[in-house]
């Protein structure tokens, strides 16, 4: 079995739509970070960082859209019902970039 760092990069560079995923320890509360098809600027990720961290999240792994598929990288194991939360919000993410596409290439 591959290790985290090399299942994550592998999924990140496979997907379409890719984000590292940032949760606290009850997963009530959920953050991404879009590593594809656009990436945040330096300053920008600084600025989620300092936002971030009073909230107390912590990278639980990485999450993609390979074809039509959305896949989970993990760096430890978690309960359904966190993997629930994690895919919800996940969809979200996919429909909102999907939709923010389909608007630049509307009125571009």
């Amino acid at each position: 079995m591959l290790p985290y760092e090399e299942k994550s990069v592998d999924l990140a560079v496979a997907s379409s739509i890719a984000v590292l995923v940032f949760a606290n320890e009850d997963f009530s509360d959920i953050a991404m970070l879009e590593l594809k098809p656009h990436q945040l600027a330096d300053g920008e990720k600084e600025c989620l960082g300092k936002c971030w961290a009073p909230r107390s999240l912590r990278s639980i792994g990485v999450m993609g859209l390979v074809g039509a598929s959305p896949r989970l990288a993990l760096r430890e194991p978690i309960d359904t019902d966190c993997i629930t939360a994690l895919s919800n919000a996940f969809l979200e993410h996919v429909h909102a970039t999907l939709c923010d596409g389909l608007a630049r290439e509307v009125f571009n």
